[in-house]
């Protein structure tokens, strides 16, 4: 319990955003499905680190365009449906496609200008011919990777506690239907005492009768 104590709390202090002054790395207001950290971490890398407040030096900005950007080839889904994040995010988002590892360089050559391919493993592969194979790792990669893990731990603090507190209701229960019964066993043994004195004070009733009429008879 100690050791998993202390992870959680080394990761939520090591994943601290960092930021100056009132910037906040875009990073924080990602939400990711289980999984795909590796395939976001090469999508976007270290832009990641940028704010989505204009007034801060690297920041995102929205631009909507002019509906004109290009489809992804067929066979890669948009990332966007895995991530959900700012809007400013959502260009982008929709112009990198996650494919399966096999799929990638043959489907590389049909990216328009800006567009890039991901797989889950972290692969990349950009429009310019620029690629990144998995396991190359990045701090953004590396970030979101302890992210990931710290989501489950807080899952797994979450259902200790439940089971914590589940536990010790058990227990006060036991405790409680224990002093019941020790309660009714007093009560029991306090019964028969009684019972047993009674027949004694009926015995004796019944021997001082006995020889009240032993007496008499005589």
């Amino acid at each position: 319990a100690q050791e998993f104590e202390t992870e959680l709390a080394t990761l939520i202090k090591l994943l601290e955003p960092e930021h100056e002054g009132n910037w906040s790395p875009i990073v924080g207001q990602v939400r990711i499905e289980a999984g795909y950290e590796g395939a976001i971490a090469a999508a976007l890398g270290d832009d990641l680190d940028a704010a989505s407040d204009e007034s801060a030096p690297a920041h995102w900005r929205l631009t909507k365009g002019d509906d004109s950007d290009p489809a992804l080839p067929s066979g890669a889904e948009p990332l966007s449906e895995f991530v959900k994040g700012p809007a400013v995010l959502d260009r982008r988002l929709k112009q990198v496609g996650l494919v399966k590892a096999a799929q990638g360089k043959s489907l590389q050559g049909k990216l328009k200008v800006g567009q890039r391919l991901v797989s889950v493993e972290g692969d990349l592969w950009r429009w310019d011919g620029y690629t990144l194979k998995a396991g190359t790792a990045t701090a953004a990669a590396s970030r979101l990777v302890e992210r990931g893990r710290l989501t489950g731990l807080k899952k797994e603090a979450t259902l200790a506690e439940t089971r914590a507190a589940k536990a010790e209701a058990e227990l006060a229960t036991a405790r409680k239907e224990a002093m019941i019964s020790g309660e009714a066993l007093k009560a029991i043994r306090q019964i028969v005492k009684e019972d047993h004195n009674e027949l004694d004070r009926m015995r004796e009733a019944i021997a001082l009768a006995e020889h009240e009429s032993l007496t008499k008879s005589k």
